[in-house]
């Protein structure tokens, strides 16, 4: 009787697993029965340490954010520089085709990795890219990824030597002098101007946008081939990012240790208002948290990142 009913709960627990890698995994369709799979998009992770063990990876450090800004990813001909922190969450990165190409930090199991990619099982010739550090160090990875009905057939190597996943470890010189103690990075918040084309501002936005911060405005000037505004140790600039394409207006720069929890501003674009809340700080464990968001932003509103601080979408026109 005992038997039989670990024979019934082992074939239970097969059927479920099978009909969630069946729902996740690929689709029906009425042509024939037969089914056309879905696969979630891979990424490779690097995590980075000295050989003695201590983590390189920390982008809330001055010392580690340079260092990072530093790296990049060469392959296919193409050159990708490291933008900080993705602007799309990891989940949305499944189940979507392969369209993004990019270098990344992101936080795993508690550790901040490298991320770079975006590969679908389609790779039946070998694929190579090199990983280029600062001080001339560079690392090769080659990689074959395909599929074929839900079965994975995946071979990476790693400097020439195989390896078991896509995520790899690699040993990298301290960027740390002897002594050098690490010092906080500069937080910016950024707000990007998702409709506008072009890689400058109109003139009639910058004339008349306004950045209202604890009781003070903040506008925006030209000078020369560039626009900013320089007042105090707070900055209001614009920027074009070539990398993304798109236009935006960051702030600050914010540290940790002004433990700001329920900072806000409002930044006036064409007459509309836009309230954007915000914090950067430290906990108690060392942990460094920033985001920032806005009410005018769909709920529930996703946080993003870009290059070393949070990230905001905004439209110019309602």
């Amino acid at each position: 009787m005992e038997t039989r009913m670990k024979t019934r709960i082992a074939i239970l627990l097969s059927m479920l697993l099978g009909c969630l890698f069946l729902s996740t995994g690929c689709d029906s369709t009425d042509n024939g029965g037969e089914m056309i799979w879905d696969y979630a998009n891979r990424q490779f992770t690097f995590e980075v340490t000295t050989a003695d063990g201590q983590h390189l990876i920390d982008p809330h450090t001055r010392q580690g954010y340079e260092w990072l800004k530093k790296i990049y990813v060469e392959y296919n001909g193409n050159t990708y520089a490291n933008e900080g922190r993705p602007i799309r969450q990891e989940q949305e990165l499944r189940a979507m085709i392969e369209q993004y190409k990019g270098l990344n930090v992101m936080k795993k199991q508690g550790r901040y990795v490298l991320m770079f990619g975006e590969f679908q099982p389609r790779y039946e010739k070998k694929q190579m890219f090199k990983l280029h550090f600062p001080d001339g160090q560079t690392d090769m990875v080659e990689f074959i990824h395909t599929a074929d009905k839900g079965k994975f057939s995946t071979h990476i190597w790693l400097n020439g030597k195989k390896q078991k996943s896509f995520d790899l470890k690699l040993i990298a010189k301290s960027y740390l002098e002897p002594g050098e103690k690490l010092t906080s990075a500069p937080v910016h918040i950024y707000l990007r101007l998702a409709d506008l084309k072009g890689t400058v501002l109109p003139e009639d936005l910058v004339n008349t946008t306004i950045l209202t911060y604890k009781d003070k405005n903040y506008t925006l000037t030209e000078k020369g081939e560039r626009l900013m505004l320089l007042s105090g140790k707070s900055n209001f600039m614009p920027w074009f990012s070539s990398d993304t394409g798109h236009l935006y207006l960051y702030f600050g720069p914010f540290y940790p240790e002004e433990n700001i929890k329920d900072g806000s501003f409002v930044l006036t674009l064409y007459g509309k208002e836009i309230p954007v809340h915000f914090q950067c700080y430290k906990k108690d464990n060392g942990e460094v948290i920033y985001k920032a968001e806005s009410p005018i932003q769909k709920k529930p509103a996703k946080l993003l990142y870009f290059r070393n601080g949070p990230l905001i979408n905004i439209a110019t026109k309602s």
